[in-house]
């Protein structure tokens, strides 16, 4: 029976209103209803026909029952003879609902709170269903009491939260162990619970019988915490012939532990190695053996290990301990190489490499040989020069990927070293004052000249001999400071840029440097030859980056240090610490028109100072402790000490440095436990300031 589509409003209307002493035809309709109505305020004329009656006894209203009702003491309620089922819940209009009883026999008129809707299948809705429920977080239950809001309660002791309608969580978000999308139907309860589920992991299932621990097979058995309307419940699972409980793989509960479940532990004839010197087979059963085998016949004789077969990942060999690893096989005392077999055991003979000699790749191994391969010194047609008692006149030739004895060269000659062209070999040429290929700066004439000197460079031919010198087409001729055997042009300054020249002098009072003249790169990227005097009172400076700002009274952009040009002087400019000056913005004077008078209580004008180089870093830091701990080491932190030395700021072994404060790091960032003698500022560079010291 259905009764979603009921209409209280409707059934009154096919009765209408009768007035007693009035049926709209005549007295007789009327006494026969009011002589059913007492003084009572209700009555039921039948079964299923309820009255209102007026004080005086008159029929003021008379309703059938709902269907699945019938009238008894002057009240329609559940007619215990209808069967019913949730599916037959539904309205009886907007704020009243007709749901089927727990009985399932007739149904419950239920009034809906204020500002819910009856809809659907007896539901009053509002923002939420009234009586709808889900479990929330940490053993909680959530539940719509008015239809407007959920409100949270725990669980007490013993008791778990489960679904006894619908299932309102898909899951919980791993993070924050909110609800996911739910079903706004569900009910859910505290129920008295065998097992408490891990909400976070959802790790629930153990090994052995949790409801019967003197149970045979407890190895066999598992137990998983489930979720019944009734409270959670331990479900005990036989694993079955050849099965037993195991760590399901991939399934991390946190804290180290991992979810179990039935399966065999191991695939029989798979073979694993216990240590480095036994192995265990698994059993048809599915069940590693309880006894491991031994590699060697006798622990007096030991001579293979245990290792993972290269062909088969689920088989061992025993194998000689220098065939492990990828090793290839050994190397003995006479330089031979023994190969490894298929078997993972060494050649017994040895056999001498084809090229080059065996070269042992580890350190010798218990009852075998050193691990090693065969490795060439050489290729076929190389030579080397070999230095003898400081001579420099000896030499070597490759024969079968190895040096050959030292020759020397005819008369003494002197040896050098070069590479052929592609495919590149070492080769050697005796005579000569030079090697070929080797390259070094040079004036015009050909004489050495250091690097930087000219633009002039030689090469070395084939015959040991310096050949003519060539002009750098851009630049000058420089080699490497770390390797003086590189040799090659570079531009001295970009064509057509300004370069300062001249000589040095100081800018007066004020800490910067500047020169005499300027000038203009040549389109060959060199310092012209001479340069052009700069006006009175003018200097040719740099800026941070080292490019020319030619000739200027003073810097009004960025000088060398990254700072606007200022000075102290008297009110006229002259020297004096009662005014501060600043440089023009076009660099072309100081501002005299803009000084700045120093009054008190900042009275005297202090110099600018250029306490650091431009390229090294400026700011408060966490310093390291060279002295100590050398130069390369991290800044002296707390944490630092404390995990390489076991000691403190303020105790260790060279004294106290300070407490932990927060400092910034060179590199950006900070930390929050420098030791605070060494959270201190580097010395930088600063302008021109009034003040105290």
């Amino acid at each position: 029976m259905n009764v979603a589509n009921w209409s209280l409003v409707a059934l009154l209307g096919l009765f209408g209103v009768v007035g007693c002493g009035d049926d709209g035809g005549g007295g007789d309709g009327d006494m026969a209803i009011s002589s059913l109505c007492t003084s009572t305020a209700t009555t039921c004329l039948d079964n299923h026909t309820k009255a209102i009656c007026t004080e005086t006894g008159a029929v003021k209203l008379a309703a059938p029952c709902a269907s699945g009702q019938i009238c008894e003491g002057g009240d329609c309620k559940a007619d215990p003879a209808v069967a019913c089922t949730d599916a037959s819940n539904g309205c009886a209009d907007d704020t009243t609902a007709m749901r089927c009883t727990a009985a399932h026999k007739g149904f419950d008129v239920v009034t809906c709170p204020a500002d819910t809707k009856c809809t659907g299948a007896g539901d009053c809705r509002g923002k939420c269903i009234v009586g709808t429920s889900y479990c929330g977080p940490n053993n909680t239950l959530v539940t719509c009491a008015d239809g407007q809001s959920y409100t949270t309660s725990s669980c007490e002791a013993g008791k778990a939260c489960v679904y006894t309608k619908g299932k309102a969580v898909v899951g919980y978000d791993y993070y924050t162990e909110n609800p996911l999308p739910f079903d706004p139907t569900s009910v859910a309860a505290c129920k008295a619970s065998e097992c408490y589920p891990d909400t976070h992991y959802k790790c629930n299932t153990v090994c052995g019988n949790r409801l019967d621990g003197a149970a045979a097979g407890q190895d066999k058995t598992t137990s998983t915490c489930t979720e019944t309307p009734d409270g959670w419940k331990w479900v005990v699972t036989s694993c079955g012939a050849g099965g037993s409980c195991i760590t399901q793989s991939n399934f991390g509960c946190g804290g180290g532990v991992q979810q179990k479940t039935c399966g065999s532990a191991c695939t029989p004839g798979e073979q694993v190695c216990t240590d480095a010197l036994n192995y265990v087979t698994c059993g048809a059963d599915g069940q590693w053996a309880t006894t491991p085998t031994a590699c060697n016949p006798s622990t007096g004789n030991i001579q293979y290990g245990c290792t993972t077969d290269p062909a088969n990942g689920s088989k061992i060999q025993c194998a000689d301990f220098a065939c492990q690893n990828g090793s290839q096989g050994g190397c003995d005392a006479a330089g031979n190489f023994h190969a490894c077999g298929a078997d993972g055991h060494l050649a017994a003979t040895g056999t001498a490499c084809a090229s080059g000699t065996c070269v042992a790749t580890g350190s010798q191994q218990p009852g075998g040989l050193n691990p090693g391969h065969c490795v060439a010194q050489c290729l076929a047609g190389e030579e080397r020069c070999v230095a003898t008692s400081g001579q420099g006149s000896t030499y070597q030739a490759c024969t079968n990927g190895l040096w050959g004895a030292p020759q020397n060269c005819a008369s003494g000659d002197p040896c050098f070293q070069y590479d052929s062209p592609p495919p590149t070999l070492r080769k050697k040429l005796c005579g000569g004052v030079c090697a070929p290929g080797a390259k070094r700066c040079s004036d015009m004439a050909g004489a050495a000249v250091s690097s930087g000197a000219d633009h002039y460079f030689q090469t070395c031919g084939t015959d040991g001999q310096w050949a003519a010198a060539a002009d750098c087409t851009v630049g000058s001729c420089n080699s490497d400071p770390s390797n003086p055997a590189l040799v090659g042009c570079i531009a001295d300054c970009v064509p057509g840029a300004k370069v300062c020249m001249g000589s040095s002098v100081t800018v007066p009072n004020t800490p910067y440097g500047g020169t005499t003249e300027d000038g203009i790169c040549t389109t060959a990227g060199r310092r012209p030859a001479s340069g052009t005097a700069c006006a009175t009172d003018t200097y040719c400076r740099e800026n941070q980056a080292g490019q020319s700002l030619g000739c200027v009274a003073c810097v009004g952009g960025q000088n060398e240090f990254g700072l606007t040009d200022t000075k102290c002087g008297n009110a006229a400019g002259a020297a004096g610490s009662t005014n501060l000056f600043k440089c023009l913005a076009n660099s072309s004077a100081w501002d005299i028109a803009g000084t700045l008078a120093c009054v008190n209580p900042n009275n005297t004008c202090y110099p600018a100072s250029t306490n650091i180089s431009p390229s090294q870093t400026t700011g408060t830091y966490c310093h390291n402790e060279p002295n100590v701990f050398g130069s390369n080491a991290p800044p002296l932190t707390q944490s630092y000490l404390m995990n390489g030395w076991g000691k403190t700021c303020q105790n260790n072994y060279w004294g106290a440095w300070g407490i932990p404060v927060a400092c910034s790091l060179a590199g950006g960032g900070a930390v929050g436990d420098c030791c605070s003698t060494h959270c201190y500022a580097d010395p930088s560079p600063v302008p021109a300031y009034c003040g105290g010291t």
